[in-house]
């Protein structure tokens, strides 16, 4: 898997469907909301603005991961990717599962092909 959202040949279903961005805006920020939180365990005294600080990285970490679960959709049957891949998936397999999907698993879509996406990128 690359940042652009490809294995192999083939971009992913996520990638074909114009929702990438949404994959990468969360994983920034979830890292960012998580390092605020560490950074804040060991660089701030003992006291309640640690507290505050390492609950609000906790928090930036858990808004933007439940963005990302209700945001990634298909685009035809509005299908929750990421909550559809944790409800039937193990624990440990669902983050790779949803970006390397190829179709929706719920009816079928694959996203737009190559001339549709440059056809509906240009006008």
């Amino acid at each position: 898997m690359t940042l652009d959202g490809v294995v192999g040949n083939a971009a992913t279903f996520i990638a074909r469907t114009g929702q990438w961005w949404k994959v990468r805006v969360s994983d920034g920020a979830t890292v960012l909301g998580i390092g605020i939180a560490i950074a804040s365990w060991w660089r701030i005294n003992e006291g309640f603005f640690r507290t505050i600080a390492i609950n609000a990285g906790l928090a930036i970490a858990a808004v933007v991961w439940a963005w990302q679960a209700f945001s990634i959709r298909c685009p035809r049957c509005r299908l929750r990717l990421v909550l559809h891949a944790i409800q039937t998936s193990s624990v440990l397999s669902w983050n790779k599962r949803t970006p390397e999907m190829q179709r929706c698993p719920s009816c079928g879509y694959a996203g737009p092909q190559n001339n549709e996406m440059q056809l509906t990128s240009h006008g």
